[in-house]
């Protein structure tokens, strides 16, 4: 949650760019030393935000399911058809 909420700082309250974000946060979470579960779905989520105009939830979102093989999501949010791997289904 802190690294969520650390993004979402940066963008919001400093208008700080989602490439550079993921250039400031990918080498804290690749710290040897800490100790984070799903490091590696962070950093992909990192990579997707960091090269798209998509929130840092929705990135990680899309890595999760790419992670589990699902290429469908049911959602309101017209970010996703932005995505060429993934579909959007309306409710």
């Amino acid at each position: 949650m802190v690294i969520f909420e650390t993004i979402f700082t940066l963008d919001r309250s400093y208008r700080v760019s989602n490439a550079r974000i993921s250039q400031l946060i990918a080498p804290l979470i690749r710290l040897p030393g800490l100790r984070l579960e799903g490091k590696e779905l962070l950093l992909q989520a990192l990579d997707i935000f960091g090269n798209s105009s998509l929130s840092f939830a929705d990135a990680y979102n899309i890595a999760v399911m790419r992670s589990n093989n699902v290429l469908e999501i049911y959602s309101w949010d017209t970010d996703f058809d932005r995505i060429q791997d993934i579909s959007r289904l309306e409710p």
